[in-house]
């Protein structure tokens, strides 16, 4: 019953092509596995068992759930077409149930257990390995970041010091003829922000080619989805950490003493 199975798994969210019906006759199938098949809605697409028998299909939908595997190997049929196509007559081999409380999941399938005598898995205890692994790597992921982040800020910084130790007589000339302390500190925060945007957008060069490449040549379990967000709000945090890090070297170069600045050898 699809519209039974929707309050689980919403799977017309996931719908790219077509609709999520799957009465008799129609299945909706992974974008990868059509892809490799060549199939689009309204093809017709032959299923075959282990024991031989075959079911004739219509293609009445798409869906890309963001997991490689799902979206290569999944199909949805009917439950009477896949109870024949299985030779398993009123037979159901798994029942999904959602919860409330998500993470309260644990104690939901052990009451489960002990009011049917079926064995009752929580999503936790089916992905506790998944879980512990995605786990690690936020926590490293985390930490790479604040790293970066450091690194970057290091880096302008240092940049900029070295640019006013460099321009000591160019900037007081500047003061001499009138530029305030307001615009001289503006001056180095542009160009701090300028380094950071600068740095960010070859950054996101280069990593929307890796996550490219990763996709197409890496391992076929899962792929990594590109936020179209994810750019922008990069280059924006990146222009932020470039104006804090050129705060201290913009203060120096705005607070120089003209006459000092132009007799500095």
């Amino acid at each position: 019953d699809p519209a039974r199975y929707e309050k689980i798994i919403p799977v017309s969210d996931d719908i790219i092509d077509g609709t999520f019906r799957v009465g008799a006759g129609d299945a909706v199938i992974g974008r990868l596995l059509a892809k490799d098949l060549g199939l689009r809605t309204g093809s017709k697409m032959r299923i075959e068992a282990g024991d031989g028998r075959t079911a004739l299909v219509t293609v009445a939908g798409i869906f890309e759930l963001g997991v490689r595997e799902l979206d290569l190997r999944y199909v949805y049929l009917d439950l009477k077409q896949t109870q024949s196509l299985l030779d398993l007559p009123g037979g159901v081999t798994l029942i999904d149930v959602t919860v409330e409380n998500l993470f309260a999941a644990d104690i939901d399938a052990q009451r489960i257990q002990k009011l049917t005598g079926m064995k009752a898995e929580s999503w936790i205890e089916t992905n506790a390995q998944l879980m512990n692994a995605l786990s690690s790597q936020r926590l490293s992921t985390t930490m790479i970041t604040v790293f970066v982040a450091l690194s970057v800020a290091f880096g302008i910084a240092s940049v900029l010091a070295i640019s006013v130790t460099q321009r000591t007589r160019e900037i007081g000339i500047l003061r001499a003829m009138g530029i305030r302390q307001q615009q001289m500190l503006r001056v180095f925060l542009v160009q701090g922000a300028l380094l950071g945007m600068a740095g960010s957008a070859m950054g996101a060069v280069a990593g929307t080619g890796l996550v490219w490449a990763f996709n197409t040549f890496g391992p076929k379990l899962f792929y990594i989805p590109l936020s179209p967000n994810l750019i922008p709000v990069t280059m924006v945090f990146a222009a932020a950490t470039g104006v804090l890090a050129a705060s201290v070297p913009a203060w120096r170069a705005a607070r120089l003493n003209p006459v000092e600045a132009i007799r500095y050898v």
